[in-house]
């Protein structure tokens, strides 16, 4: 299981542009690159997947 907690950011068209997280706003580039450097670690106990 996975806890996230942030907001995604929408323009006045309902565009989706990017993600809060804390006091930090991502545009939609930063935040794919971001997720996309992350390792997925495998928990052996849930056997599920998670980003760390």
């Amino acid at each position: 299981m996975m806890t996230s907690n942030f907001t995604a950011t929408i323009d006045k068209n309902g565009v989706f542009t990017g993600v809060k997280m804390g006091d930090t706003t991502y545009t939609l580039q930063e935040w794919n690159k971001m997720m996309q450097s992350m390792p997925v670690k495998y928990d052996k106990t849930t056997q599920s997947e998670g980003l760390h």
